[in-house]
Protein backbone atom coordinates (compact mmCIF):
# COMPACT_ATOMS: atom_id res chain seq x y z
CA UNK A 1 0.00 0.00 0.00
CA UNK A 2 1.24 3.60 -0.70
CA UNK A 3 0.21 7.08 1.45
CA UNK A 4 1.02 10.13 1.01
CA UNK A 5 1.32 12.14 4.15
CA UNK A 6 2.25 16.12 5.17
CA UNK A 7 4.51 16.80 8.43
CA UNK A 8 4.38 20.10 9.97
CA UNK A 9 6.90 20.46 13.21
CA UNK A 10 5.98 24.07 13.43
CA UNK A 11 4.27 23.68 16.12
CA UNK A 12 7.69 21.39 17.83
CA UNK A 13 10.45 23.73 17.59
CA UNK A 14 9.94 23.69 21.72
CA UNK A 15 11.37 20.33 21.80
CA UNK A 16 14.43 20.03 19.64
CA UNK A 17 15.68 16.80 20.93
CA UNK A 18 12.40 15.16 19.30
CA UNK A 19 12.31 16.74 16.21
CA UNK A 20 15.62 16.17 15.65
CA UNK A 21 15.19 12.70 16.14
CA UNK A 22 12.42 12.49 13.80
CA UNK A 23 14.28 14.45 11.08
CA UNK A 24 16.95 11.93 11.36
CA UNK A 25 14.31 8.88 10.66
CA UNK A 26 12.83 10.75 7.66
CA UNK A 27 16.86 11.13 6.15
CA UNK A 28 17.06 7.67 6.28
CA UNK A 29 14.05 6.78 4.98
CA UNK A 30 14.95 9.35 1.77
CA UNK A 31 18.78 7.92 2.01
CA UNK A 32 17.25 4.07 1.63
CA UNK A 33 14.90 4.79 -0.77
CA UNK A 34 11.97 4.29 1.08
CA UNK A 35 10.79 7.70 1.12
CA UNK A 36 10.58 9.51 -2.25
CA UNK A 37 9.99 12.92 -1.97
CA UNK A 38 7.97 14.13 -5.21
CA UNK A 39 9.60 17.93 -6.25
CA UNK A 40 6.94 19.27 -8.68
CA UNK A 41 8.85 22.35 -9.73
CA UNK A 42 12.33 24.08 -8.90
CA UNK A 43 12.67 27.77 -8.74
CA UNK A 44 16.07 29.99 -8.84
CA UNK A 45 16.36 32.16 -5.22
CA UNK A 46 15.35 35.17 -8.04
CA UNK A 47 12.13 33.57 -8.84
CA UNK A 48 11.17 32.98 -5.44
CA UNK A 49 8.11 35.61 -6.16
CA UNK A 50 7.10 33.06 -8.98
CA UNK A 51 7.63 30.04 -6.70
CA UNK A 52 4.90 32.04 -4.50
CA UNK A 53 2.54 32.75 -7.17
CA UNK A 54 2.74 29.35 -8.43
CA UNK A 55 1.98 28.13 -5.35
CA UNK A 56 -0.95 29.97 -4.68
CA UNK A 57 -2.03 29.54 -7.91
CA UNK A 58 -2.12 25.75 -6.36
CA UNK A 59 -1.00 23.97 -9.43
CA UNK A 60 1.54 22.25 -7.84
CA UNK A 61 1.76 18.26 -7.23
CA UNK A 62 4.11 18.02 -4.80
CA UNK A 63 6.91 20.02 -3.25
CA UNK A 64 7.92 23.24 -4.67
CA UNK A 65 11.97 24.00 -3.86
CA UNK A 66 14.13 27.07 -4.28
CA UNK A 67 17.58 26.21 -5.49
CA UNK A 68 20.68 28.66 -5.76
Amino acid sequence: NRGVFGLNLGHMWHEPEKVAEWVQAIMVGVNEGWIQPHVDKAFSFAQAGDAHAYMESRRNIGKVVLVP
